[in-house]
């Protein structure tokens, strides 16, 4: 497709040397958030597609991303991008509509009554899964201790914590919040040092499950990446209907890239950043 790209986390991360697979290239283009026009179709495409269809994705980490004028992805993880929404901001919302929205239906299967806290709130995946959960009656500041602000506020545990902080230290900290028989999703991978420091016969006894979000994975390992592109359509009817809304902080032009990346690396980011780019 004719690719409108957008800076995500993941694509500074692969540029500072995230190895994503084995199979990837040794040189990859980076960007998995885009949206475009379709301007050719392989003869294993499915879907339903024709040329000149408006489509968004995220695409496959192990494959070159939307830094370019033209991008190759797979077709069972497209979908129509929303009517009511440009390129540029269509392009921002694939890969934390999906982390977000599978994690709390599939996942977490999120009910009414059920209690959760979403750690980073206010970031790009943050303001969207704030949304997909339907619920945010209460606003804490994940960088202090999270237990005395829950307390304050009513609460000695919630039932499922999302983790969008994309950083290992409080990881132990989680565990002592979550609810006996609840769930913790993380967005980043483990490492050996926070591992060690959780108490996993305390998450034994209560019967926690860790979840990972990457929804890389579905693409990575052919595990059903039809979803993906089923998903993205849900979400699709969801900003046309106005039930979702997308949070953007600020609007850099293609030639700022360098800037947009700094930015995101800087942790302070609220909502999304879009990329305009002139084709």
């Amino acid at each position: 497709s004719r690719t409108w790209p957008q800076a995500s986390p993941i694509d500074y991360k692969v540029r500072q040397g995230l190895d994503p697979s084995a199979a990837a290239p040794t040189s990859l283009i980076v960007g998995w958030d885009g949206a475009g026009t379709i301007e050719e179709d392989g003869p294993e495409a499915t879907g339903g597609f024709k040329v000149g269809d408006e489509v968004y994705y995220a695409g496959d980490i192990t494959r070159n991303g939307s830094y370019a004028q033209y991008t190759a992805v797979d077709s069972r993880a497209v979908a129509l991008k929303p009517k009511t929404i440009s390129f540029e901001v269509a392009a921002s919302l694939p890969l934390v509509a999906e982390t977000a929205y599978e994690t709390f239906d599939v996942d977490f299967n999120l009910k009414k009554g059920d209690t959760i806290l979403i750690l980073n709130g206010g970031s790009g995946l943050g303001s969207f899964a704030v949304q997909a959960a339907n619920r945010a009656h209460h606003v804490i500041n994940h960088r202090n201790p999270l237990a005395p602000q829950l307390k304050e506020l009513g609460f000695d545990g919630v039932d499922y914590l999302f983790h969008a902080h994309d950083q290992n230290k409080n990881m132990a900290e989680c565990v002592k919040l979550v609810n006996p028989l609840g769930k913790i999703a993380i967005t980043f991978g483990l490492s050996s040092e926070a591992i060690s420091k959780v108490d996993l016969t305390d998450m034994w006894f209560k019967r926690i499950c860790l979840v990972h979000t990457l929804m890389f994975a579905r693409l990575m390992f052919d595990a059903n990446p039809e979803n993906d592109g089923k998903l993205l359509a849900k979400m699709a009817a969801l900003y046309d209907s106005g039930k979702l809304k997308p949070v953007v902080q600020k609007t850099y032009k293609w030639g700022e890239i360098v800037e947009a990346h700094k930015q995101i690396e800087s942790g302070k980011t609220m909502g999304k950043l879009v990329l305009t780019i002139d084709h």
